[in-house]
């Protein structure tokens, strides 16, 4: 896995112009080289950055409440990319709240990402 500066700074830039930061992704432009790079003329799909972010704020999320056994423990906390999460560590699943635990059609479903809905998310919490 290889993350370059200048594929990170043309994300950004392509943020800021679709956001309708025009002078700010003008400055960004011409101060990080956009204009020089080889991205410059590449064709990315429209909020792709924020793509990408969703996909490892949610990548984050399952690690997060994901128990010994592997089963997604339930969390009602709010789960953001700049403020801590704070997940009570007491709190049972839904599967040992029903005692279900051992039946596998009944277990909680992990979420799944689906760029077609919107927020991209599927799947029960």
């Amino acid at each position: 896995l290889k993350i370059t500066a200048e594929e990170v700074n043309f994300l950004i830039h392509q943020y800021l112009e679709e956001t309708g930061y025009k002078h700010t992704a003008f400055t960004f432009r011409f101060e990080s080289n956009i204009h020089k790079s080889p991205y410059n003329e590449s064709h990315v799909p429209p909020g792709l950055l924020l793509m990408y972010l969703e996909k490892a704020l949610l990548l984050l999320q399952m690690e997060t409440h994901l128990d010994k056994d592997d089963e997604i423990v339930v969390c009602n906390q709010p789960f953001t990319l700049l403020n801590p999460h704070m997940c009570p560590s007491k709190i049972p699943s839904i599967e040992q709240e029903k005692g279900m635990s051992g039946d596998p059609s009944k277990r909680v479903q992990p979420f799944i990402y689906n760029p077609s809905l919107k927020g991209g998310i599927q799947g029960s919490v």
